[in-house]
């Protein structure tokens, strides 16, 4: 996989290894609509549906989170999804940094750097794939931007 260079020492292209808390796969409960899940990605691939079963599914399943996420493939979406899919990104990463006082000190350890969510999977809506095929292709790295506005808003309350 090809990353884009990192312009400053604090940019993080790929949100795994010592960088793995940013990833939505990594392990932290979030608690969300009444229900415990184990990864914001189990939580959001919990809300891409409306049925209660399903959230529930999700909360209590086994599954890694990779395996959930393709599972998730098969269920119907809700019909608002294209809509909403980055707010509920957004209360779930809030959450997760929010519960977790030692993943917000290394979030806020990256001081003003660059969070790109580097990927292989061809993902350039939430991150940006570094594969050959993709990458000419600018990915949009809304998981990235997320992240910075949460940790910028953090930065603002620590200086009032």
């Amino acid at each position: 996989m090809l990353l884009p260079k990192k312009t400053s020492s604090d940019d993080i292209n790929i949100f795994s290894g010592e960088h793995s808390y940013l990833s939505n796969f990594f392990k932290i409960d979030i608690i969300f609509n009444g229900l415990t899940y184990s990864s914001v990605e189990h939580a959001f691939i919990a809300h891409k549906s409306t049925d209660p079963k399903w959230q529930k599914f999700c909360a209590i399943t086994k599954l890694t989170p990779g395996q959930l996420k393709r599972k998730g493939r098969e269920i119907q979406l809700r019909s608002d999804w294209e809509e909403i899919k980055i707010s509920i990104m957004e209360q779930l990463l809030r959450i997760k940094f929010s519960a977790n006082p030692s993943i917000t000190k290394k979030l806020l350890d990256t001081h003003n750097g660059r969070l790109l969510e580097g990927n292989w999977w061809h993902d350039n809506f939430w991150g940006q794939c570094g594969c050959d095929k993709c990458y000419n292709k600018p990915g949009k790295n809304h998981l990235g931007k997320l992240i910075i506005k949460i940790r910028d808003e953090i930065h603002m309350t620590i200086k009032e």
